[in-house]
């Protein structure tokens, strides 16, 4: 079910939404690396392929798709590392 929407790009170029896939991988990766959070605003706010609102559904699609495939690949689910802001998930 949830694999039928790992190919789509929400209305975004396919080139621009891996794009932002991997600048939000690299700074969720840093994060992990500290141990610490990102709030969702902050993390949309540091990917510049595309300008995500950070309670946008083409952004929180983004981040189910990095959890996946982290997950898939045995690294757990990254976008545990996003909250709101004010601290909660």
């Amino acid at each position: 079910m949830f694999e039928n929407q790992l190919d789509q790009t929400y209305g975004h170029k396919h080139k621009l939404w891996e794009t932002a896939k991997a600048e939000a991988r690299r700074v969720l990766v840093e994060r992990a690396k500290a141990e610490d959070l990102i709030r969702y605003g902050e993390l949309s706010h540091k990917i510049s392929a595309i300008r995500f609102e950070p309670d946008g559904p083409d952004f929180h699609h983004l981040l189910g798709q990095l959890s996946w495939e982290s997950d898939a690949a045995g690294e757990g689910m990254i976008s545990v590392l996003v909250c709101h802001k004010d601290g909660a998930g």
